[in-house]
């Protein structure tokens, strides 16, 4: 037997004891959805592929009954306030798909990045207005709680048809009854006149680009992430997904960089303000475009050098999956110069070992959690600038973290001391009879590996099969693991995922 939804139907039709058995008119039409970026209202539509009046219909005006109109949504996108035009449709349809709950989608197949909204119409007749074929007719308005990729009608032939039809007895399916699609004279069952989809799916993508500013040292060229403060749907912008053009700057030179960054490049000899601007147009849209400045600084080279110094703490040397450790980063100007233009760049969360818990805490300047960069500004001899960021651990192995700094206008005399490096142990778990083949890059020489600190084996790769702290050493270098936190092997009920740390790990088939 077939299960039905325990909700109240608008219409008769999304009730079915069959899916795409009704034959079709000769007299058809198509759905159409578009996105209205001024009023920031989407619209649906039947697109008639015939004229009124016509053999079925000799009246000027085209009149129906019935209708349904079967949206096809990201399923973050949540439909809100469907406004009438023609016909009373339904303001509080059932969404459908997988996610939702009291409905079972398992084995589906279904996306479960889409869903469903079916709206019916009221069966009173509709006065649709002439009908002239290929111009469509508005049915009715509605929004949605924001921005997250293309709508469209459901299109013939699609998936969910089956599934819902399968599991829950509803007809999801788009229909369309008019006079125009019944032959006059004699009884018949109602032909359907819907067909597919035309036009493109509605975009309501948006677009915000923020306006970058920097200080240079006169002579010397800077490359500027400028889209890692821009926005696309609520979301950091990929390169992939946009154009990038560049004005011309009033003095120097800036050109795109393929991976969407600015280089600019300073007039030789000049020193002052710059100003230009940058243009980002979408990919799917390219008339959809924003525009936004770019102020630089091109100060004179400084004659005394600032040291810049990176220090980095964890909060915890060791810890399981699922807990929070904290990271704090330290910029120090030792002098005995000012430091202009400072920035660091720590991108602890990049490779999906961690993610952010709680907003970072800077104690000078911003902090962009998509880009990892840290703009600081300038930095007096003798101050300091410190960076928190607190993360969820998410992988086994070992979760390393990095920052360095650097400072476009003024020059460091000591770079060996830009960069730090602080990691945590997370016990990897071990089956019984599993072993791991663990190695090092080939570039260090004479390695030495040691459970709880005996030296059990030596090269550049060893197999881990008993629990134990494990290290490497190597001549050319203290510990080739960055950061020096050794790996943590403990016993294990289930098979461990793919391990987290800066050196190969490889798992073999069991011994057993």
């Amino acid at each position: 037997m077939k299960r039905i939804l325990s909700v109240l139907i608008w219409s008769c039709l999304f009730l079915s004891v069959g899916v795409g058995h009704a034959q079709q008119s000769s007299n058809v039409v198509d759905y159409q959805v578009t996105y209205d970026r001024v009023t920031d209202r989407y619209t649906a539509f039947v697109v008639p592929r015939y004229s009124t009046p016509n053999a079925n219909n000799t009246g000027a005006n085209e009149r129906g009954g019935t209708a349904q109109f079967t949206l096809k949504v990201p399923a973050s996108f949540l439909l809100t306030e469907i406004t009438d035009v023609r016909g009373v449709w339904d303001k509080a349809p059932l969404r459908l798909g997988p996610g939702n709950a009291n409905q079972d989608w398992t084995g589906s197949g279904l996306d479960p990045a889409v869903n469903y909204y079916v709206i019916g119409k009221s069966a009173s007749e509709t006065n649709y207005g002439p009908f002239v074929s290929g111009t469509p007719v508005a049915l009715f308005t509605f929004r949605g709680n924001g921005c997250f990729g293309a709508i469209s009608p459901l299109e013939a032939g699609n998936p969910f048809i089956v599934q819902a039809d399968n599991r829950f007895s509803l007809n999801v399916a788009n229909s369309f009854y008019s006079v125009s699609g019944q032959p006059s004279g004699g009884n018949q069952n109602p032909l359907e006149q819907f067909r597919d989809v035309t036009g493109p799916a509605a975009q309501c993508t948006l677009l915000q680009a923020t306006p970058d500013s920097q200080t240079l040292t006169a002579g010397t060229s800077v490359t500027l992430n400028v889209l890692a403060n821009d926005i696309r749907d609520g979301l950091p912008i990929s390169v992939s997904s946009v154009t990038v053009t560049v004005s011309a700057p009033n003095s120097g030179t800036a050109a795109v960089n393929p991976d969407g960054t600015i280089r600019y490049t300073p007039a030789p000899g000049y020193t002052g303000p710059v100003s230009f601007s940058y243009t980002l147009c979408d990919l799917t849209q390219p008339t959809l475009c924003v525009t936004a400045g770019i102020s630089l600084d091109v100060v004179p080279a400084s004659n005394t050098p600032a040291d810049l110094l990176v220090t980095k703490q964890v909060s915890q040397s060791m810890a399981a999956v699922g807990a929070a450790v904290s990271f704090t980063v330290t910029i120090q100007n030792l002098g005995p110069g000012s430091a202009v233009g400072v920035t660091a760049l720590d991108t602890l969360t990049r490779n999906g070992a961690a993610v952010l818990q709680g907003a970072p805490v800077a104690s000078k300047g911003s902090y962009n959690a998509t880009s990892g960069v840290w703009t600081i500004g300038g930095l007096a001899a003798g101050e300091s600038a410190t960076l928190v960021l607190t993360v969820l651990i998410q992988a086994e192995g070992i979760l390393t973290n990095t920052a360095s700094v650097t400072a476009t206008g003024s020059q460091d005399p000591n770079p060996a001391n830009n960069e730090a490096t602080a990691c945590t142990s997370v016990p990897v778990k071990l089956c019984a009879g599993d072993e791991f083949i663990v190695s090092v890059p080939a570039r260090y020489t004479d390695v030495r590996w040691f459970r709880n600190g005996v030296l059990f084996a030596t090269g550049s790769s060893t197999t881990l099969t008993q629990t134990g702290v494990y290290t490497v050493e190597s001549s050319s270098a203290g510990c080739p693991i960055t950061g020096c936190c050794p790996i943590v092997v403990e016993d294990g009920n289930c098979c461990p995922p793919d391990l987290c740390v800066p050196f190969t790990i490889k798992k073999t088939k069991s011994r057993l």
